[in-house]
């Protein structure tokens, strides 16, 4: 690639070519400080540090030993005492605000091949799951609850059962959701049948009047009630 700026003096800068994506570069972390390595609970100062959040340390510990870069990455700029500070406490790192790896002539933003901060969203290629995430999936799952508890009735009428709404963190996806949990009382072979039964008439109705973004916060499961014998559950989300 053609350098453009003409700068010898980068360390990119090779017989007139730019070589930035050709030359190894350490695998790069960039660590966001207050709330994600230090605890926080308002602005203080800039000579106001919190006490380590629990697991930081070790957790970069290791991330240097598996040779990663470690640029701590914040809205401070006494860049000594934060450096000394998180000598004190045994806090690995590399540089802080700033990347000497990074592409020439870069704006303010680090360059990094993975970013930590307790503020950011996780972008992956859904913006509907940012705009949920960001202007708030509780709202979402309150309008969803509040329909899926006022449709069971309709829905699951003729079915011997009992119905139980509650808001869980998805372990796997890290957001909130709705589980319905509907109690049945029939046999194991039954089991089966009616959970695709129940869960296709909530789901089909969540569709139609809430629309088809609002599956994603929905998980049905349909269990045996207490007492009949084989106990058997059946539930995936969508």
């Amino acid at each position: 690639m053609v350098c453009e700026t003409g700068n010898e003096s980068c360390r990119y800068f090779e017989n007139g070519k730019c070589t930035f994506e050709e030359k190894p570069k350490p695998r790069t972390i960039a660590v966001d400080l207050d709330g994600t390595i230090l605890e926080y609970d308002g602005w203080k100062g800039h000579s106001h540090f919190g006490k380590p959040l629990p697991g930081a340390k070790e957790a970069l510990q290791k991330l240097k030993e598996q040779g990663f870069l470690i640029i701590i990455w914040t809205t401070r700029n006494n860049k000594e005492e934060i450096a000394r500070y998180l000598r004190e406490q045994g806090i690995p790192f590399d540089y802080i605000n700033e990347n000497p790896f990074g592409p020439p002539d870069g704006s303010n933003k680090i360059y990094a091949d993975y970013y930590v901060d307790d503020k950011a969203v996780e972008f992956r290629g859904d913006w509907q799951e940012v705009l949920r995430k960001v202007c708030g999936a509780k709202t979402d799952l309150n309008k969803l609850k509040e329909f899926v508890n006022n449709i069971v009735a309709e829905v699951l009428d003729g079915v011997p059962c009992t119905v139980q709404t509650t808001v869980q963190i998805d372990k796997d996806e890290g957001e909130d959701m709705l589980v319905v949990d509907v109690f049945v009382k029939e046999k194991e072979e039954k089991v089966l049948e009616l959970w695709k039964t129940i869960s296709n008439k909530i789901r089909t109705a969540v569709d139609r009047e809430l629309g088809s973004e609002y599956q994603r916060l929905l998980f049905i499961r349909v269990r045996q009630a207490a007492g009949v014998r084989n106990r058997q559950a059946a539930g995936v989300r969508n």
